[in-house]
């Protein structure tokens, strides 16, 4: 006899809570990676800040042109994870390791390539930029050091992208909270010249930044090839494989130009910003930091369900990513509306962890609320690129960030600014209406059976 719990039958409420245990257990390491990032990277900024505006803003700008580069690097670890993730899933471990193999032989040619253009390009990019003197010294030593040491910039990425595609999300999360607790404590020291260490300053955070990156990529190598978690790789080196390298490329190609799309945009963004002056630029990166915290639960969740729906593709279940996927969002809006009513009602102490100008602080205020009113559609929208993903769907999210990018985040913080002179909260409203229209417009979307495709590999 079949239990009814008010319209609902007792098998499907059971369903529910092992799909939503399996999200939460697969989640909750991804969202703790992210926070460790994110108190780095909150940490870092402080202490940079320390330093003066000035540099602070150079910082800024330097990661605006990081992430563009970290979005070369979404094409290979998103293409690794979700062909892990779907065979897997199929049951092909073996072509999932052999995927992996390849994944680590094209982040050494992407290496290559980084060092080459990083080592003569890096500290003259900026001078493109209309910035103060200081600021652009500042962007130029940061980005240095950060990108030459390329052999561990992209091989970070691509390793932890490897366990997180066979559901192990606690490998990278203790492989953060090691490395990141160097960082901080090197930071420390090459920022201000403590322990011994030379006063490097800006180009001290970066350093850093570079040698636990160093660090992340013996202890995941180390794990990954001994045989000390469920997934692992033989010291058996297939050779270089060009049909899985092309599936790779094609699923992770369109999140690449997605990113690049994002970043770029971005990029234009804080150049709209940066047109408001130094204190405003500052501002704009402060309320950045303030709102990855609660960004970062979304992405930890994404990670799951790009993981859980990548399993369910490779089984041929599509129900069984659309079920994983409402019951994220779920959990995500519940998580990320919380935290947007505290970044709505107490701005004042995240902004002051960074800096005590009172101009600056006015100025971030605003844009403080304006995203944590926009918190539960943000977490959404991540949850529904993750699915998307999972499901061998990686050119819906590409689309849905460059219209929203381009059609409203980009012409209307530049109409807003420069014509209507609303200031610095009129720019984070056009990247809250951004955020608003790639909400539905990936809703819309993810409820079409044609928007799914799977990469089961043969043996």
């Amino acid at each position: 006899m079949e239990v009814k719990v008010g319209n609902v039958s007792e098998d499907v409420v059971s369903e529910r809570k092992s799909i939503r245990g399996r999200i939460i257990k697969l989640a909750l390491p991804s969202v703790g990676e992210n926070l460790l990032q994110t108190i780095f990277s909150l940490v870092d900024m402080m202490f940079i800040g320390r330093l003066g505006t000035a540099a602070l803003a150079g910082a800024g700008l330097a990661n605006q042109v990081n992430f563009i580069l970290l979005s070369l690097m979404a094409a290979l670890s998103i293409g690794t994870a979700v062909i892990i993730a779907q065979n897997i899933g199929a049951g092909n471990e073996k072509a999932a390791k052999n995927a992996a193999f390849q994944s680590l032989y094209i982040s050494l040619f992407l290496s290559a390539i980084l060092f080459v253009m990083a080592f003569f390009f890096s500290r003259r990019f900026f001078y493109l930029f209309n910035a103060e003197p200081d600021v652009i010294k500042y962007a130029g030593d940061y980005l240095f050091w950060v990108t030459v040491p390329s052999f561990v910039f992209v091989p970070t990425f691509i390793l932890g992208s490897v366990f997180r595609g066979s559901g192990d999300t606690r490998t990278p999360f203790y492989v953060m909270l090691i490395t990141n607790s160097i960082n901080i404590f090197l930071d420390y020291a090459m920022i201000f010249g403590k322990f011994g260490f030379p006063r490097l300053e800006v180009a001290g955070a970066a350093i850093a930044t570079s040698l636990s990156r160093g660090i992340a990529v013996v202890i995941y190598t180390y794990l990954l090839f001994s045989g000390k978690r469920d997934f692992s790789l033989p010291l058996k080196f297939p050779r270089l494989h060009f049909g899985i390298v092309r599936k790779i490329i094609d699923i992770g190609l369109p999140t690449s130009l997605e990113r690049l799309s994002h970043s770029v945009g971005n990029l234009f963004f804080a150049t709209v910003v940066l047109s408001l002056g130094t204190a405003a630029l500052a501002a704009h990166r402060i309320t950045i930091n303030i709102d990855s915290i609660s960004m970062n639960i979304g992405l930890g969740f994404m990670t799951a369900t790009t993981t859980l729906a990548g399993i369910s593709m490779g089984k041929g279940d599509i129900q069984g990513v659309k079920k994983t996927t409402y019951e994220a969002i779920k959990i995500a809006l519940v998580a990320m509306g919380i935290i947007g009513v505290i970044m709505v009602l107490f701005p004042d102490p995240f902004i002051r962890l960074f800096t005590d100008d009172p101009v600056v602080v006015a100025r971030a205020r605003a844009a403080v609320r304006i995203m944590g009113c926009v918190q539960p559609l943000l977490g959404i929208a991540n949850i529904l690129q993750g699915a998307l993903r999972g499901g061998g769907n990686t050119k819906t999210p590409l689309i849905s960030t460059t219209l929203g990018m381009w059609l409203f985040r980009v012409p209307l913080s530049y109409i807003f600014v420069n014509f209507i002179d609303l200031g610095l909260g009129s720019a984070w409203i056009a990247m809250a209406l951004d955020i608003s229209f790639r909400a539905g417009f990936l809703f819309f979307n993810f409820r079409r059976k044609s928007n799914f495709k799977r990469y089961v590999l043969s043996d």
